[in-house]
């Protein structure tokens, strides 16, 4: 071929050249708006299974399988129209693989997402039958411990009239008497207890103790009379338990006055109840001091009310005979309305006839000073 026939025929190539590459950038252009809209659409619709919004008929599938159709329609029109000159005998090729490729790109993500959607279903289904199962353990547990609180309830309440009418029994009794003897003490000084361990909890209802002291003839002592006593480890050592009341003399230090006195002896000597959380610890502001007995450390009190016991023959109410005392080995365990309690008690053991007498060893140990 000529000089001149290649230069005719360079124009044709170039043109048919610049045609080409025209037709190929709208196809990929038609495949990228397809692609774009496709994938949105199946973007759309996995948000939607994902939200829970799933309905019976899987619309969300029917519109993506439409959408690609649709598109792939408008590819393989272009397709047709680009390359009909250059690759006519391929035309049938290329349209399957092409459905082939779009075909694949939706299905794809689609099963991904189906399969997704069930195992979320499956494991929210699981999560929802396991809480279930909590909650209704939870309200069987609920229910149990509810009878059981009714049940202790009754309970109490059956053991609380039993002592009522105990009470009521032995106050009748005693009231009928001029004056309490010494076996009159226990038995009062146990429903004392009995009335506040009604309302712990168990594991405070055996750590309570009380006693009571008198003043005794020679009026410098509080004294533990025979029966003066009933409650936790509380044996007949607390007898040489006693206080010295006497007033403080020029020459004694204040600490060793208020240890003297120990809490009974304050609260006697100064005509005032006495709440304590825990005698054992000194704070400011806290007068009385507590006083060790002979009993082992383990039995030592802690929570404590002390409440003076009045002279029921005294009209002005001013003069008081001796100390109630209530105690537990636990700290905190005595409240306000346990008070009201002791101060119940505190009257009735007014009737006790007094001065108690002096124990001889104590007599002693005066005369040896």
């Amino acid at each position: 071929m000529s000089n001149a026939d290649e230069a005719g025929n360079l124009p044709e190539n170039q043109s048919a050249l610049r045609q080409f590459w025209a037709a190929f950038i709208k196809i990929l252009t038609s495949f990228a708006a397809a692609g774009v809209a496709t994938w949105t659409l199946a973007s759309l619709s996995a948000t939607w299974v994902y939200l829970g919004r799933n309905p019976g008929v899987p619309l969300w599938f029917l519109l993506v399988v439409a959408a690609t159709i649709l598109f792939a329609h408008f590819a393989l029109y272009y397709l047709h129209a680009a390359f009909a000159e250059f690759h006519g005998s391929h035309r049938i090729t290329v349209h399957v693989v092409l459905i082939g490729v779009l075909f694949l790109a939706v299905a794809v993500p689609v099963a991904m997402l189906q399969s997704l959607t069930r195992a979320r279903l499956h494991l929210s289904d699981a999560q929802h039958n396991a809480e279930v199962n909590s909650l209704k353990a939870e309200r069987d547990k609920l229910s149990k411990e509810l009878k059981d609180m009714r049940d202790a309830q009754a309970a109490r309440e059956g053991e609380r009239l039993e002592l009522y009418s105990q009470v009521t029994g032995t106050l009748t009794k005693t009231l009928q008497q001029p004056n309490l003897d010494p076996a009159n003490l226990t038995d009062l000084l146990h429903f004392c207890v009995e009335s506040i361990a009604l309302n712990k909890p168990p594991a405070q209802q055996h750590t309570l103790r009380s006693a009571v002291v008198y003043l005794d003839s020679t009026r410098k002592y509080l004294v533990v009379p025979p029966n003066g006593y009933y409650g936790y480890a509380l044996d007949q050592k607390i007898r040489r338990l006693y206080f010295t009341v006497s007033p403080k003399s020029d020459d004694e230090k204040i600490e060793d006055y208020r240890r003297r006195l120990g809490v009974a002896g304050w609260s006697y000597v100064e005509k005032s109840a006495v709440h304590d959380a825990d005698v054992l610890v000194i704070k400011p502001g806290k007068l009385w001091r507590y006083k060790y007995g002979d009993a082992p450390e383990e039995q030592i009190d802690h929570a404590m009310i002390c409440v003076p016991i009045p002279d029921l023959t005294d009209a002005d109410g001013q003069r008081y005979i001796g100390v109630l005392s209530v105690s537990s080995t636990m700290p905190g365990a005595l409240t306000e309305g346990d008070l009201a309690v002791a101060n119940f008690f505190a009257t009735l053991l007014g009737r006790f006839r007094t001065p108690a007498e002096t124990p001889p060893w104590l007599m002693t140990a005066s005369r040896a000073k």
